[in-house]
């Protein structure tokens, strides 16, 4: 029986999501991100796979993200337009 993860999944996709955003895909490694996300190696290719399908998962997270801040400003009062731009 597999052992249940010890780390919030979308709190390490998040550290990802920095980390790739800072260095780019090319100049991040697998150890930075170990290191980034105080996720174990093995952890990490167990739950996201290689790093190619990391930084695709990273990818979905900040669409969901930016998706979510962007339709939230619609649930908000005032004007919509007042929530997305503020400094118009």
């Amino acid at each position: 029986m597999p052992r249940p993860k010890e780390f919030d999944q979308e709190i390490a996709l998040d550290k990802a999501m920095e980390l790739f955003w800072q260095q780019g895909y090319e100049r991040t490694s697998i150890q930075d991100l170990v290191e980034k996300t105080g996720v174990h190696r093995g952890s990490l290719y167990d739950t996201f796979g290689d790093k190619n399908q990391f930084f695709l998962t990273c990818l979905d997270r900040f669409r969901q993200v930016s998706n979510h801040r962007l339709f939230s400003i619609l649930d908000e009062p005032g004007s919509p337009r007042e929530g997305a731009f503020p400094f118009l």
